[in-house]
């Protein structure tokens, strides 16, 4: 986190955030289990990326949370800024396995999937929170010739909220922000 607090000056903003945090009662979590837990009817799996050791990784952003959300036979792969550059997409996809929606990691830049990634997660639907001529070509293609994955774009779609239900279903819902 030091990375980003430094290169984009962003100490002062964090702490305040973390006062006002503190000063309603919320308690601040510097390590993050990765022990599923129930949440509501889900069950959530927090990979939390600072644990790898490698030499790329910088950062919070570099180390955000991946999660992986389950309800009954769905599952949901939320990758967080996740890059194949580190190689952690190799690390976890074992751990994974199929799913049934994929939030692209990195807003879908040029190094957000390798080609093994989304063969190995089998995707039904992916989303993106980008525009989706921001989603680099390789990206698209990996997606959609390699594991035939339709991708829905948060900006595109005008906004997308998926909905689950335990038989493996998913119901995107877009046009959010009509104007």
């Amino acid at each position: 986190m030091d990375y980003e607090l430094q290169r984009w000056r962003i100490d002062e903003i964090r702490q305040g955030i973390a006062d006002v945090a503190q000063a309603r009662g919320f308690h601040l979590v510097e390590e993050i289990s990765d022990m599923p837990f129930q949440f509501g009817a889900m069950t959530l799996r927090l990979y939390n990326l600072d644990s790898y050791e490698h030499p790329r990784l910088k950062g919070g952003n570099d180390n955000s949370i991946v999660t992986l959300v389950t309800l009954g036979e769905t599952k949901v792969l939320l990758a967080g800024d996740m890059t194949n550059a580190n190689g952690l997409e190799k690390d976890l996809a074992p751990q994974i396995g199929q799913v049934d929606l994929l939030k692209l990691g990195h807003h879908g830049n040029s190094m957000s999937n390798s080609i093994s990634f989304p063969r190995a997660v089998q995707p039904k639907v992916a989303i993106v929170t980008n525009g989706i001529g921001q989603v680099y070509p390789d990206v698209r293609w990996k997606l959609t010739l390699v594991s035939r994955t339709p991708i829905f774009s948060t900006v595109h779609e005008n906004g997308v909220i998926a909905s689950l239900s335990v038989d493996g279903n998913i119901e995107l819902t877009r046009n959010l922000h009509l104007s």
